[in-house]
């Protein structure tokens, strides 16, 4: 348990009871998920640059050296020019 955690559920605040249950909706990662059978998520592509760059994410999965290429490219000249 993280120290944030044990300290905020263990100082008597009724509202910090309900702390580990509380739904966590956004993990900052950016995954694409093909149809709901699929229990792997789809590979980026330069097509998704413009859903990833509009997101608040921080992360993002999964990428593939050939497929991602341009893709990748393209992230690291937003980011470092």
């Amino acid at each position: 348990m993280c120290t944030f955690a044990a300290n905020a559920c263990n100082d008597g605040n009724r509202r910090c009871k309900n702390f580990f249950y509380m739904p966590q909706n956004n993990n900052l990662r950016y995954i694409s998920w093909g149809d709901a059978k699929s229990s792997s998520p789809n590979t980026l592509t330069i097509e998704d640059y413009d859903s990833i760059s509009q997101s608040d994410c921080f992360f993002a999965r999964k990428f593939d050296k050939k497929k991602s290429k341009e893709l990748l490219n393209r992230i690291k000249q937003k980011l470092w020019f």
